[in-house]
């Protein structure tokens, strides 16, 4: 089962990267997240400078597809989970 996990990037420099989605562990920055499924929040481990530090995350799960959309004139990235 893929594994989704969403929470704010603490680090964004701009409107394009204000969202970390980790879809298994792979991780995406975006502007906007929609999240048409079930949800709840959960802590979740990262590793930052080599050392796990816990973090809150959205969690989705029950969904049917990821879909990756950019609009607007700064090509800006929405994250659908639906």
């Amino acid at each position: 089962m893929m594994q989704v996990l969403i929470r704010y990037n603490t680090k964004s420099l701009s409107d394009n990267d204000k969202w970390r989605v980790l879809i298994d562990e792979k991780e995406f920055t975006c502007s906007n997240v929609q999240i048409n499924c079930q949800s709840e929040t959960c802590m979740r481990p990262i590793l930052e400078n080599g050392k796990p530090i816990e973090k809150w995350h959205l969690r989705a799960f029950n969904f049917n597809e990821i879909i990756f959309r950019f609009y607007g004139n700064e090509n800006k990235l929405i994250i659908l989970i639906v």
